[in-house]
């Protein structure tokens, strides 16, 4: 049975989305001292990676095409607005450190999210705006789909986010569940019946939240929705109206869209290799002092020009390029072609 958390009022009952059945949220790991934001994605293309906090050069870009990822510097008074990030993964990429516009990333709940204590949470894959970061902690929002523009917030450990675009888990409800609405676009949510309000839905003017429910008691119903947020609170009965229909449409429980991911090719490429070591990458085909990355151990690379003793190098998805310069390794240090 497919049940909505909500509808616009007078909506006709018509099948569409999955809310889920009451989820399970077990505490996440313990948290860490500096919050480091990790997945593999796909960011706007062209995104420009600076040598710099702020200012500074532009060495590298990030093409459209997915990479692997990890930002951190995630706090709100972050330098130019730019964020830390490392083109990183453990099997290994073409990695470049530096930073990049914050606006260019995607953030997503890796899990729900508490916002209400165990009442109301972000639910798991929506996505969130990071607004500061502090003792290992990451603060966040999401606005309510459907709503008034009703921000909720929820402070988590760090791994709780992630760049990378979860699968959005669908659960069914009980075969005996009822489903009801709410008569008005404004419902409290109590943590019993009787109890305290733990939570107000305000809902755009002709939107109407739908639950589903297997209690009643006095005078109050324990109401479950999934949606963009997920509820396991207590409605007063007078504040619902029963519905007829188990199915019904749901936009607030549509997923996130990811950005169009590019696929990138040479014509004529070289042979794939495969690094099985560290190789230093620099900007310019002679020593730094500081190398711009690396070519981790298990990256897949192409090997293009070559310049003296140095080799150009290339991520085989091609999902970074160099900007003002190169990715120039040691030539001495490159593995053989893979066949």
């Amino acid at each position: 049975m497919n049940v909505q958390p909500w509808i616009s009022a007078g909506a006709l009952a018509v099948a569409c989305a999955t809310i889920g059945a009451r989820p399970s949220h077990a505490a996440g790991p313990a948290e860490a001292a500096t919050c480091v934001v990790t997945g593999e994605s796909a960011v706007k293309a062209n995104t420009e990676v600076y040598d710099a906090k702020g200012g500074g050069a532009a060495i590298a870009k990030l093409t459209g095409a997915k990479v692997p990822l990890a930002v951190s510097q995630l706090g709100a008074g972050a330098a130019g607005g730019r964020l830390q990030v490392s083109t990183s993964k453990p099997t290994g990429y073409l990695r470049v450190d530096g930073w990049a516009s914050r606006d260019a990333f995607r953030f997503f709940a890796a899990r729900d999210l508490p916002v209400a204590g165990v009442h109301v949470w972000i639910s798991q894959g929506q996505q969130v705006a990071v607004s500061d970061a502090k003792g290992g902690k990451l603060q966040v929002a999401h606005q309510l789909l459907g709503s008034t523009g009703q921000q909720v917030r929820s402070t988590v450990t760090c791994d709780a986010v992630t760049l990378s675009l979860p699968k959005i888990p669908a659960e069914e409800a009980p075969e005996r569940a009822k489903t009801y609405q709410s008569k008005t676009n404004q419902i409290d949510l109590y943590d019993q019946p009787r109890g305290e309000v733990v939570f107000t839905l305000q809902m755009d003017e002709n939107v109407r939240k739908v639950f589903w429910s297997t209690e009643a008691r006095a005078g109050f119903i324990h109401v479950v929705s999934r949606g963009d947020v997920t509820i396991d609170a207590w409605v007063r009965w007078r504040d619902v109206t029963a519905l007829r229909h188990a199915e019904l449409f749901d936009p607030s429980y549509v997923a996130p869209k990811p950005w169009p991911i590019k696929t990138l090719a040479i014509k004529d490429p070289p042979a794939v290799r495969v690094a099985t070591s560290a190789l230093p990458i620099h900007r310019k085909p002679e020593n730094s002092p500081t190398p711009i990355g690396s070519v981790e151990s298990g990256a897949r690379f192409y090997a293009m020009e070559q310049s003296g003793a140095w080799t150009n190098v290339l991520p085989a998805n091609l999902g970074l390029l160099p900007t003002g310069g190169g990715f120039w390794v040691r030539t001495a240090g490159l593995p053989k072609p893979s066949n």
